[in-house]
């Protein structure tokens, strides 16, 4: 895949989920198009155009501050409604709470080929001396009273988000560009 694109409104989404989640992991399921295209069966050579983001019930058993886990059913759900809709499920995303906004050892064990993965994860988590696709600067006056007493209470900003996709032939996760393209009026 190309790239993938997105607007900030759904990045900002994204983020409040992550926040209402803390400490936990939050995961999400992002819904759109390839860019000028109706879906093809490959994602090899596309750009993606997210038009809308999903959270999702996280159902990791594990310690939910570094585990996710989509609820089959959500994904089912979804997977549906977009088809019924000409749309398709271009990737995922999940938080890192405690960890740079990078796939983890964790996320390497199930990965699937042909979708993107976005990870976002507080600022304060971005100490690996890699600069991020996208930092976003919110305003905390939403947080909850759970998450201002938290051990590891939320970064006010910014928020790192960067867009990965599973390379089978390399058993690896590879970083590919994320472009934020609002929307005109």
């Amino acid at each position: 895949m190309n790239r993938v694109s997105i607007q900030t409104v759904h990045l900002e989404a994204i983020v409040d989920h992550a926040r209402a989640c803390l400490p936990a992991e939050c995961c999400g399921i992002l819904i759109g198009l390839p860019v000028g295209e109706q879906p093809p069966t490959s994602t090899a050579d596309e750009s993606l155009q997210v038009s809308e983001v999903h959270p999702v019930r996280n159902i990791a058993s594990a310690d939910q501050s570094n585990h996710y886990k989509i609820d089959p059913l959500d994904h089912l759900r979804l997977q549906r409604t977009a088809r019924e809709r000409g749309l398709r499920i271009l990737g995922f995303y999940h938080s890192h709470p405690q960890g740079p906004a990078e796939p983890s050892i964790e996320d390497m064990r199930r990965p699937w080929a042909g979708y993107a993965y976005l990870v976002i994860a507080p600022g304060h988590n971005a100490n690996n001396g890699s600069p991020p696709a996208i930092s976003l600067h919110t305003a905390p006056d939403n947080m909850t009273a759970n998450q201002r007493h938290s051990p590891t209470p939320p970064s006010p900003g910014p928020w790192h988000v960067r867009c990965w996709e599973w390379n089978d032939t390399q058993g690896l996760f590879t970083e590919i560009p994320l472009r934020v393209a609002d929307a005109t009026t």
